[in-house]
């Protein structure tokens, strides 16, 4: 793919409102931003693979930037990470209205102790939710969490079970892998 002159241009200028950013010790998400969708223009890819992914994180966590499918590529839809102990989902559903949900380590590990504790048996969010009696949106978070890594399968509908073994272990580890940045 060979750059037009306008796709040049904006190269250009976003380059030089970073090297200004830059010399003023000031760069911000709008100029990385700025620079990662002109050089996209001009090669092709998307936006979305020349930026971290805090860059994206902090775009879905209410930046006034918003994303575009053409500029950016698809939106990551949900990650999660842990942050200040916590489990952090973030999700860009399809209206493109972002939200994050956290759950603590204590009720992370008392849902998967639960699905332990099921012996087997299929369970459902509501479920779950009843079964430990904790809030329904950190339960949600760390059953979404355990479903993501395979803990749990499918096993009908909108029932999950423990993918062979115990969950407990396997979750704690898939926790910790996360928040060392292993996974």
């Amino acid at each position: 793919m060979k750059p037009n002159h306008t796709q040049l241009a904006a190269v250009l200028a976003a380059a030089t409102n970073l090297l200004a950013a830059r010399r003023a010790d000031m760069e911000t998400l709008e100029e990385w931003l700025a620079l990662a969708r002109a050089v996209a223009a001009c090669t092709g890819a998307k936006a979305a693979d020349f930026l971290t992914e805090r860059d994206l994180e902090r775009i879905v966590e209410g930046s006034p930037l918003r994303r575009t499918l053409a500029a950016d590529g698809p939106p990551p839809g949900e990650t999660f990470r842990v942050e200040n102990g916590m489990l952090v989902r973030a999700v860009i559903p399809a209206n493109g209205r972002p939200y994050m949900h956290r759950c603590t380590l204590a009720v992370f590990e008392s849902v998967a102790r639960a699905i332990d504790e099921a012996g087997g048996k299929p369970l459902s969010l509501e479920a779950l939710r009843a079964a430990t009696g904790l809030p329904s949106t950190q339960v949600n978070v760390a059953f979404a969490f355990l479903k993501e890594r395979g803990c749990v399968v499918p096993a009908f509908k909108r029932r999950h079970k423990a993918n062979g073994g115990a969950v407990h272990p396997l979750a704690m580890a898939e926790y910790h892998a996360l928040r060392e940045g292993d996974a």
